[in-house]
């Protein structure tokens, strides 16, 4: 690791803006998907960094249009593939080495048995990604193969994402999926006291109400105050990471935050980052929000349309032909919020088949809608998003 300006850690060997460019790429992939999951609907946790790297492996092997397509949709710009690959892998690493917690990131690739994938395509996600390639038999036994990569995102996962894929999704044209699970759990940095927990009103956005534990803390922490919102830093151990909950003043202000966050997320993370700790009052819901979710439609929404089409898909990078096309991506992502810290996971799945007001001490009150991150606080490299509507509400979504 080194040292860069302002106190970032970057990777060894790895320039600093590389780093913040691909930081800022996956940050602004990372809310175009989350505006594409919310809508009309609930509670939502995510993982930007998990279906980001799943497609950037995808992205390796992809070539024309279909390359232009998924570069442009994860906001890659005009990064250099081999220097994408290898600064991506390296913050993966960055962050999975954090001390303190308990950071997992794997990825893997399983194949049809036999079929002819190319060298320099395998080579390249062993090598950036760490995707050890496992051969499966799509082809005679396709529930098999799903059973046996449900079984490695569980493991991956610490029991947290069962089930990735469903029943039905994989068929005998399946040739590969390329797997990304994330798995994140840390203590507070100063953890809250469950006796101070109480009952307390948790306003929704229809204007009702209903009590929730609210958790209580008092301690110095970074904060940021926008005209319309707070932003605040609740460290993990040794405050290598972060959660980031950014709350609208108004009950029901999270409609307009969340209309603000494509063009102002990364600027008010950055002066969160640059904020001096002062005492504040917190307030917290206990909260866990489970959520599925295909993205296929999602994607295809955010112009990555022809690595869905049987005729135009090239993943000829994958295997020197145009023989293959995406079927499907799923993701799953979990998060359980406590007194003494956050568990989050996540896993994403890409299927490719065959053609066929100030005070002394000022108070953040969290008891109504806001927008939550983990971030990792070295380089802002968001691992997990999400908002919370109703920490009593159902909160199994699909998109």
């Amino acid at each position: 690791m080194k040292v860069i300006d302002g106190g970032r850690v970057v990777p060894r060997g790895l320039a600093s803006a590389d780093a913040t460019t691909l930081v800022a790429a996956t940050t602004a992939f990372g809310v175009a998907l989350y505006a594409e999951a919310a809508g009309d609907r609930g509670n939502i946790f995510l993982s930007p960094a998990s279906v980001s790297a799943a497609l950037a492996m995808t992205y390796a092997g992809a070539r024309g249009q279909t390359s232009a397509e998924i570069g442009r949709t994860l906001q890659f710009g005009a990064i250099d593939q081999t220097l994408l690959h290898r600064t991506l892998g390296l913050l993966l690493e960055t962050i999975a080495d954090a001390t303190d917690v308990d950071v997992a990131i794997a990825n893997a690739l399983f194949a049809q048995e036999g079929y002819p994938f190319l060298p320099e395509f395998t080579a390249l996600l062993a090598a950036h990604y760490r995707a050890g390639l496992r051969e499966v038999d799509f082809a005679s036994a396709s529930e098999g193969a799903r059973r046996a990569i449900n079984e490695w995102t569980r493991r991956e996962t610490r029991e947290r994402i069962v089930d990735l894929l469903p029943p039905g999704i994989l068929d005998a044209g399946s040739r590969l999926v390329l797997v990304n699970a994330a798995y994140f759990k840390g203590s507070w940095g100063a953890p809250f006291l469950e006796k101070d927990t109480s009952h307390q009103p948790f306003h929704r956005l229809n204007g009702q109400s209903t009590p929730v534990p609210l958790m209580r803390r008092s301690g110095s922490y970074k904060v940021a105050d926008l005209d319309d919102a707070q932003l605040l830093s609740l460290p993990y151990g040794g405050g290598a990471l972060a959660m980031v909950a950014i709350l609208p003043r108004r009950n029901d202000g999270l409609p307009d935050l969340e209309a603000k966050l494509d063009s102002n997320l990364g600027a008010w993370l950055e002066r969160l980052e640059a904020a001096r700790p002062r005492e504040v009052d917190v307030y917290l819901p206990r909260f866990r929000i489970e959520a599925a979710f295909r993205l296929d439609e999602a994607l295809k929404r955010l112009e990555m349309r022809a690595a869905f089409d049987v005729e135009e898909a090239d993943f000829s990078g994958m295997t020197g032909e145009r023989d293959l096309y995406l079927s499907a991506v799923v993701h799953k992502a979990f998060v359980d919020v406590n007194e003494q810290g956050t568990t989050a996971a996540a896993a994403t799945a890409v299927v490719a088949g065959l053609r066929g007001i100030p005070r002394a001490r000022p108070a953040f009150r969290a008891d109504h809608p806001f927008v939550f991150l983990i971030v990792d606080s070295r380089t802002r490299y968001p691992l997990f998003m999400g908002r919370l509507l109703d920490p009593t509400g159902a909160s199994d979504t699909a998109v």
